[in-house]
């Protein structure tokens, strides 16, 4: 990119930020701002609180504008980029917590049978919460990670679907739902989500989540509940009178998860008269998502991924004509 002009610094944590040594502001902030003149950059975290149940951690990374591409040195995941027009990037800062250290402890139990065998599944805390699933011998068949925050009516069942036995494990975590799907005889994660709400069907589960705006959600299928499989994806209208930015939203979303139907209905008559979805999704191009914070009333920011945690952000108008989508080109 060309010489970087602002950088915006964003972190939910309370601490103190350093750039290149000097102090340069404490987070949380609505508008943490720096003119940078310099391209490489080094960034430093330092938190002034604890978490209820941990410990936050500093954090120091190298950030590097000089090169075509910018780069994070040590890019873990732990501080994103989102490169934005006029020179100016956000970064977005997400400190590592060390959990409490405590006593581990059961926190659901079940037992139960399947294919003629004994099992017992359990959801453990000991540092992280996590799942393990032993034979009637205590041997560990299965285990992993449940969550790294504190759970609220954790539970864990088992369902028969397509001949099958599935073991489920959920719980909330401010309230939403996580929710796990394991298959007992392949001994392995089927996936870990976390919802609105879900449904478990004769042949699959079906999750609700958020999509960026609460006029809509998206409804996720998953059919024979195979480690391989995708979840499907459409874009549901909870609202009946989603307003301008929601439509939006919606349809860029419908895009990303190629929810062609529901996409191209969201377009007025005459839009869907000159735009195919795939000219749309070629017009578009691969969405990963709406960045909010720089949304408005007629223009929706998206983002595009650029690098492994760098991506950059482009913006579109769009103009709204009875309750559908009229025009939309890029700013």
């Amino acid at each position: 990119m060309e010489q970087l002009n602002l950088l915006k610094i964003e972190c939910d944590i309370p601490g103190m930020i350093r750039i290149n040594g000097d102090f340069a502001g404490q987070t949380p902030a609505p508008n943490l701002c720096r003119y940078i003149t310099e391209q490489h950059i080094y960034l430093e975290f330092i938190p002034i609180c604890q978490s209820s149940y941990g410990y936050y951690l500093p954090i120091a990374r190298m950030l590097d504008f000089d090169k075509e591409h910018p780069n994070i040195l040590e890019n873990d995941g732990r501080v994103e980029l989102y490169l934005l027009p006029e020179n100016a990037c956000t970064v977005i800062i997400k400190p590592p917590l060390l959990p409490t250290p405590c006593i581990p402890c059961c926190i659901a139990s079940f037992r139960f049978s399947a294919d003629n065998s004994q099992y017992v599944a359990e959801i453990y805390q000991d540092q992280t919460i996590n799942l393990a699933l032993y034979d009637n011998n205590g041997t560990t068949l299965l285990a992993c990670m449940f969550s790294e925050a504190p759970l609220k009516s954790a539970r864990i069942f088992v369902r028969r679907i397509n001949g099958k036995y599935f073991l489920f494990a959920e719980g909330q975590i401010d309230e939403k739902t996580l929710l796990l799907c394991a298959d007992i005889s392949a001994r392995s994660i089927i996936f870990l989500e976390q919802c609105n709400s879900y449904r478990i069907l004769e042949n699959g589960v079906e999750l609700t989540v958020p999509c960026g705006c609460r006029e809509f959600c998206l409804r996720c299928l998953r059919i024979n509940l195979h480690r391989d499989d995708p979840f499907s994806y459409h874009i549901e209208q909870l609202s009946a009178n989603p307003d301008g930015q929601a439509l939006c939203i919606a349809l860029f979303e419908a895009v990303r998860y190629q929810d062609a139907q529901n996409a191209m209905q969201l377009l007025s008559p005459s839009l869907r008269e000159q735009l195919s979805f795939a000219d749309l999704c070629e017009f578009l191009g691969d969405i990963q998502g709406v960045y909010l914070p720089l949304c408005h009333e007629s223009r929706i920011a998206t983002i595009f991924k650029y690098a492994p945690n760098i991506y950059r952000v482009r913006f579109f108008r769009f103009q709204i004509s009875q309750q559908k989508i009229s025009n939309l080109e890029e700013q």
